[in-house]
């Protein structure tokens, strides 16, 4: 047995942002404060490590301008404050995966996959909030860590589940415990801490346009991508067990998007700024594109 008889997750088992974190954002808040005054608050205050973390993700591919950005002003200026709420709350939310638990580690590398992935599939595909795209792929399975602070025998287990290919983690949860589904719980911490409810919404339904009853047609485009980009990020080795890429592209979060090989192709670009992709978990086509 590894939750109790009617296990369950309540508001008190909610993880909380830290104080450092909840002062930035507060900060960013203030539209008198300008942007070197911000500045040099984070730099005087960087309890998050803030000022490297912006200045690398600024220079990366995910937001990257023409020219190389030197300082944090000019990072805080290219990048804006949207961008800047993003940074910190990844900064902040990173902390909270911080554990010698390598399952806990691995859910943080595929978050931060997914979150790559479901910015560059909205920016491909025109589609608006990217930045809350990737806040949405980013927190998507925030409710496993939820689970893992309260049953961590039984997030083990169900970890090892994926891990031998057994099931999916939200098919284990659902045949053992459903009361304990990480979607739910997810969403559920998300409104307690204030964001927007697109994101909280998306969260909750990432598994669901997986399921081939969906109609093109029914499908909200920013839910397809969190879907869509949790699937790729799975078969591209960032969690698992991998799906085929035929089964991914007759998925409903696929057809709703008209999923491309150019729009695999910008993700795994975006994705070996961060991680090491291996090239035989990429579609023949793709390989044959890319070696011609």
């Amino acid at each position: 047995m590894y939750v109790s008889e009617q296990p369950c997750v309540s508001d008190r088992d909610f993880p909380i942002l830290s104080q450092a974190a909840i002062e930035a954002i507060d900060r960013l808040k203030d539209p008198s404060l300008s942007n070197a005054q911000l500045e040099a608050a984070l730099i005087q205050d960087d309890k998050l490590m803030l000022g490297p973390r912006i200045l690398k993700v600024a220079n990366s591919s995910l937001y990257a301008g023409r020219v190389p950005l030197r300082n944090l002003a000019d990072a805080i200026a290219w990048l804006g404050r949207k961008r800047l709420y993003n940074l910190i709350l990844t900064a902040a939310v990173g902390r909270l995966y911080e554990n010698r638990n390598p399952a806990v580690r691995k859910l943080w590398d595929h978050a931060i996959a997914v979150g790559i992935i479901s910015y560059t599939l909205a920016e491909s595909h025109h589609i608006a909030c990217q930045e809350e795209a990737f806040l949405a792929g980013m927190l998507h399975d925030i409710g496993k860590l939820v689970v893992y602070f309260k049953y961590p025998d039984y997030f083990q287990k169900l970890f090892e589940e994926v891990q031998c290919g057994a099931r999916r983690f939200h098919q284990s949860e659902s045949r053992i415990c459903p009361s304990l589904r990480h979607a739910t719980i997810g969403a559920r911490l998300l409104e307690k801490w204030g964001l927007p409810e697109m994101v909280a919404n998306s969260v909750l339904l990432h598994h669901k346009y997986c399921l081939c009853h969906w109609r093109r047609s029914d499908i909200d485009a920013f839910n397809a991508i969190v879907s869509l980009a949790n699937m790729i990020a799975n078969t591209l080795g960032l969690m698992g067990p991998p799906y085929s890429w035929a089964t991914i592209q007759v998925m409903p979060c696929a057809r709703a998007l008209s999923l491309k090989m150019s729009d695999l192709r910008r993700v795994v670009s975006r994705l070996d700024d961060v991680f090491d992709i291996p090239r035989h978990l990429l579609p023949p086509e793709f390989n044959a594109k890319v070696n011609a």
